[in-house]
């Protein structure tokens, strides 16, 4: 089976994750006139009229323009293709959503700091996400950029490079959950969090544990055994 074949497998999440974008974004754009009060991102709407959804809703939503609309499908069939294969389709339905829940949660608390901030929509994030991502987990080996060969470092940067470039541009109020998306996605990829964070929690409360427990115990010199004196003080 070929790349591209892989890729437009109908049984891929990559491709399904891809499919129920494109699905959801004509769906808003059609009827944006009344959705978009409740499926986009509006921090002071979940502050205070908790519309606690919007932290998900927004984030399978395009920006209105074909051409995000095309490279970002396309990214996330091939890249998101390729993540699939590395961590299994579970992890990457976790780790898209989860990046722009969270991303989405940060934004909010933002508000609470910056007051206004505009409402989002936020398929973007989890493209942008899952790029940087590719990228860190090929680290110093080898990939390609339109041809280019590249480091996935590199790669990584790029991806980063475009939003940062979009935040000088085009106003930085307007992607803070895609720079916050960012810093998440270093933090999960590089630094193993949460996993890694949690694993170690639970090594130090077993360690705990048993230091707990041992410090009950004392042991037993031989005069206090109650042993014959011709015994060798193995068991037998």
């Amino acid at each position: 089976m070929s790349q591209l074949q892989q890729w437009l497998n109908p049984r891929s999440s990559a491709a399904k994750m891809a499919v129920l974008f494109v699905i959801a974004s004509i769906a808003f754009y059609l009827t944006s006139r009344w959705t978009a009060p409740w499926v986009v991102l509006v921090p002071d709407a979940v502050i205070h009229e908790l519309r606690l959804w919007q932290l998900l809703t927004y984030s399978v939503i395009f920006h209105k323009d074909p051409l995000n609309f095309i490279f970002g499908v396309l990214i996330l069939i091939s890249i998101g293709g390729s993540l699939e294969r590395h961590w299994g389709p579970k992890r990457l339905w976790l780790f898209s959503f989860g990046i722009a829940f969270f991303s989405a949660v940060l934004t909010v608390l933002l508000a609470l700091v910056v007051p206004g901030l505009d409402a989002f929509v936020g398929a973007n994030v989890i493209v942008s996400s899952q790029w940087v991502a590719y990228g860190l987990l090929i680290g110093n080996g080898r990939t390609n950029f339109w041809g280019l060969p590249v480091t996935g470092n590199t790669l990584a940067l790029i991806g980063a490079a475009f939003v940062l470039l979009s935040c000088l541009l085009g106003g930085w109020s307007q992607l803070v959950p895609e720079v916050f998306s960012l810093v998440l996605v270093f933090l999960h990829v590089r630094l193993g969090l949460p996993h890694d964070l949690i694993q170690r929690f639970g090594s130090w409360r077993l360690q705990r544990d048993l230091s707990r427990r041992s410090s009950h115990l004392r042991v037993i010199s031989g005069d206090e055994r109650n042993t014959p004196r011709d015994s060798d003080k193995y068991l037998h």
